[in-house]
């Protein structure tokens, strides 16, 4: 009895394990688009959790930047001493899923028996979580945060402080 409590107690424990974990970003990250997610582009990114709805980011930028929603595409030009940057915003998606043993094995010992499966839409879970990868560029061609840049921490500081204002900002677009 012993054993079996602690074979039970082992298969509990790894039961559910994760195949693709979706990161903690507790601030920001700067790393290459690419490597966050394969669709954006080979440039240097500033990643942080988007923690409301769809499109909100975008509502905030047409709003503090006085720009129509409907033409800038992503796309953003903002004047950071002296120098206008474009800004181009993406809204990422990563996901965090998991395998759970336990419907599988009940299952399998149900098939077995020749019974029918009761579990199979417990075999899996997923669960997303929303990113913002914002890519800042100087003329289309300069790569502004990258770290040869000259204006890179003026650049940083500039777009956390967007992020700031946005995550703060508790007014509904």
């Amino acid at each position: 009895m012993k054993y079996a409590l602690i074979s039970l107690f082992s298969l509990m424990m790894t039961s559910c394990f994760s195949i693709q974990r979706a990161p903690k970003i507790d601030t920001y990250k700067l790393q290459v688009a690419r490597k966050f997610q394969r669709k954006l582009p080979k440039r240097q990114a500033f990643v942080f959790s988007d923690l409301k709805g769809a499109n909100d980011f975008y509502y905030f930028i047409e709003e503090r930047f006085k720009s129509n929603f409907d033409n800038f595409q992503w796309n953003v030009s903002i004047i950071i001493n002296g120098k206008t940057h474009n800004f181009t915003i993406y809204e990422v998606e990563k996901s965090t899923k998991t395998v759970n043993l336990i419907p599988i094995l009940i299952d399998l010992s149900r098939t077995a028996k020749d019974k029918e499966a009761l579990f199979e839409d417990a075999y899996s879970s997923r669960s997303g979580s929303w990113y913002l990868a914002i890519t800042v560029s100087e003329n289309d061609i300069k790569d502004c945060l990258n770290s040869n840049d000259a204006h890179r921490l003026e650049v940083i500081e500039f777009v956390d402080f967007l992020r700031l204002s946005y995550l703060n900002d508790v007014g509904q677009f």
